[in-house]
């Protein structure tokens, strides 16, 4: 259990440096929306949100018998 918790940290913490590096281009496009979509904290829930939801879909298909 040990093991998959610290894989699930480093995939997590990678997608948030790739989401930072990634805010700069992704913000811009975003202009047209509301003010509060284009907060930084914002985005970054939802693309955490996002990948815990896609993590957990990959687990899935991976354990389904």
């Amino acid at each position: 259990r040990g093991s998959v918790l610290g894989v699930f940290a480093v995939l997590g913490f990678v997608a948030g440096v790739a989401f930072g590096f990634a805010i700069p281009y992704v913000v811009p496009a975003l202009a047209y929306l509301p003010k509060i979509v284009t907060a930084q904290w914002f985005l970054a829930g939802l693309m955490g949100a996002l990948f815990a939801v896609v993590i957990v879909l990959a687990y899935i298909a991976v354990h389904h018998n």
